[in-house]
């Protein structure tokens, strides 16, 4: 039986940047979301590239995750397996009348898991996206940041 979660924030980044700082592995490693990302097969955001990911929450853990598609700037679908479950995650990009990024996630838990290391899933996902999503603001602020007079990215 699949549990089903939805998540939406807005982002004043635009889609490509969020895409960007979503999609940069390098930025990503020793984050507050990832200790290590090492990519084993295909070419890194490639549809049916796989990559291991070391997560720092809610615990430390190891999950292999396979990229179903990608639409750079639009979309990103993985399939993960980690911790006896397979979870479904779905991506949307859309920019705002303002110039930024409305981030919808669609996650779909599969497997009957009530509990998860005593963790109930729901909560085991909530502090997951918590941290995440405020990770991703962070780097994206680190991202518009000007580094040494440069102008700012975005």
């Amino acid at each position: 039986m699949a549990k089903h979660f939805e998540y939406a924030i807005e982002l004043s980044a635009s889609p490509e940047t969020v895409y960007r700082v979503f999609t940069d592995t390098a930025r990503w490693r020793g984050s507050r979301v990832y200790r290590d990302i090492r990519w084993l097969q295909g070419e890194p955001w490639q549809k049916d590239s796989v990559r291991e990911v070391d997560t720092e929450v809610p615990f430390r853990s190891k999950h292999k995750q396979r990229v179903l598609a990608v639409i750079p700037g639009q979309r990103i679908s993985l399939l993960s397996h980690g911790l006896g479950y397979t979870m479904q995650l779905q991506i949307g990009l859309v920019l705002t009348p303002h110039g930024g990024t409305s981030v919808h996630y669609s996650i779909d838990v599969l497997g009957a898991l009530p509990l998860l290391f005593g963790f109930l899933i729901d909560d085991f996902v909530v502090k997951f996206m918590n941290v995440y999503i405020a990770e991703l603001e962070r780097l994206l602020k680190e991202d518009a940041r000007p580094a040494s007079g440069a102008p700012a990215r975005s």
